[in-house]
């Protein structure tokens, strides 16, 4: 299946559902992005290949840290807000058990995939600019005091104009 076509399912489906049926906040969906940042940071630094190590791993950290940012203003509680994520329960399972290895063994897999194709795939660095402009717009929208279900689906709409219009870089390992 191609890259482009997981990530939206990934990214993009689940998030709106979230969002429209699960009563998902703005803060919820920016602590996936976190989580995934941080694991993207931690796997990417392990992995033998990279195409510029440092300045991509700045990029991460500055995205990591706009989203918890991010987290903090819309919440006003960092711990609050992360065990709020953690321990929602939809189906009386709180789902932190299942999401945060979800999360980790994804980006794992794809670390594996990547070495079995001989193919790495990894965000392109205009991709980072793009999503840190996007934070940005995000925080006037909050200083502006616009709903959060709308801030929500502002936030998956900003984040599929990066998946469709900036594809990953390859690098054939």
């Amino acid at each position: 299946m191609d890259q482009r076509i997981q990530r939206i399912i990934a990214e993009l489906f689940l998030p709106i559902v979230g969002v429209l049926f699960w009563q998902w906040n703005t803060a919820f969906l920016l602590w996936f992005i976190l989580i995934d940042g941080i694991t993207g940071v931690v796997v990417g630094r392990m992995h033998s290949v990279r195409k510029s190590p440092w300045e991509h791993t700045l990029l991460q950290c500055v995205e990591c840290a706009l989203a918890a940012l991010l987290i903090f203003a819309l919440s006003h509680s960092f711990t609050d807000s992360f065990v709020q994520f953690f321990f929602y329960e939809d189906t009386g399972i709180p789902q932190g058990y299942f999401l945060l290895p979800m999360i980790i063994l994804g980006e794992w897999m794809r670390w594996i995939a990547s070495k079995k194709m001989g193919v790495y795939f990894f965000q392109a660095k205009k991709a980072f600019y793009v999503k840190i402009a996007f934070f940005a717009v995000l925080f006037v929208m909050v200083a502006l005091g616009l709903p959060d279900f709308y801030l929500s689906l502002l936030l998956i709409f900003l984040s599929s104009l990066v998946i469709l219009l900036i594809p990953q870089d390859v690098l054939v390992i």
